[in-house]
């Protein structure tokens, strides 16, 4: 259905597989599926006893081979992506808050060093 009827081209990958026996690698190779997520040391491994097999494989490796070729690292490098103007405003606004929150510290550093400076200079 999903490559027939909707003409999907790419890659199809199962979310998990648990090795709890009711999935089927050759089962699921030879019905669309491409690749089987997996985190235990159960495989459930597809042989190459029979010529149909073998054709579920290869067309498996072409279809994940086909999205890596087409996609964006292969095409034309990194998607170009707009900056709305909103965020380019943000980033403004983020900057010059920076600068105003350095230079009023810097300031009152001044006033506090200056006020020292008097105090020490009237009690002398």
């Amino acid at each position: 259905m999903l490559r027939d009827e909707w003409g999907f081209k790419g890659f199809v990958l199962t979310d998990y597989f648990g090795g709890y026996g009711y999935q089927n690698g050759d089962q699921e190779i030879r019905n669309g599926n491409d690749s089987m997520l997996a985190t235990t040391k159960i495989t459930n491994h597809i042989t190459d006893k029979s010529a149909t097999s073998v054709k579920a494989m290869r067309t498996a490796a072409h279809n994940i081979l086909y999205t890596a070729a087409n996609s964006w690292q292969y095409a034309d490098g990194e998607p170009k992506v707009d900056t709305p103007i909103w965020k380019t405003a943000m980033y403004v606004a983020w900057g010059v808050t920076a600068v105003l929150v350095i230079a009023l510290e810097a300031l009152a550093i001044k006033r506090y060093m200056d006020r020292k400076k008097a105090k020490a200079e009237i009690s002398a």
